[in-house]
């Protein structure tokens, strides 16, 4: 019972990031001379980029989250790379502060909150299962 609780924890919690990795992506892609005017530091193809990108993401996270068995295999890349992009949003904020407007450093630092949230979650739920004999085994 405590294995389908921490299975269950991890899917709903990789179905909260695909989504919100989806409205991102879809806002960026709609909206990438809002992102260019109001949160600087690159130009509006960039931003198309990154919501492609965030996009193919969200439906690899998503159907990661439908499979116990791509559970298994991939759950622990999915945390590994929401770290990177905390990484690099930490990186981004250090290096390139100058580059962004104040919103645009604040919408920077949100989304990696919000990353760090998700992987600590994800991270704790792969870690309760592992204690029971399943998930990135």
């Amino acid at each position: 019972m405590t294995q389908v609780k921490n299975r269950q924890l991890l899917a709903k919690t990789l179905y909260v990031n695909a989504a919100l990795s989806l409205l991102l992506a879809i806002d960026l892609i709609l909206f990438p001379s809002w992102f260019a005017a109001k949160v600087g530091g690159l130009a509006t193809e960039v931003y198309i980029g990154l919501g492609i990108g965030l996009a193919i993401w969200a439906v690899d996270v998503f159907l990661v989250a439908r499979s116990p068995a791509w559970q298994d295999k991939f759950s622990k890349w999915i945390v590994y790379l929401d770290w990177a992009w905390v990484l690099a949003s930490v990186l981004l904020v250090a290096v390139f502060s100058s580059s962004f407007s104040g919103l645009g450093l604040f919408l920077i630092v949100a989304i990696a909150l919000a990353v760090t949230i998700l992987a600590l979650l994800e991270q704790t739920a792969i870690g309760k299962n592992e204690a029971v004999g399943s998930v990135g085994a």
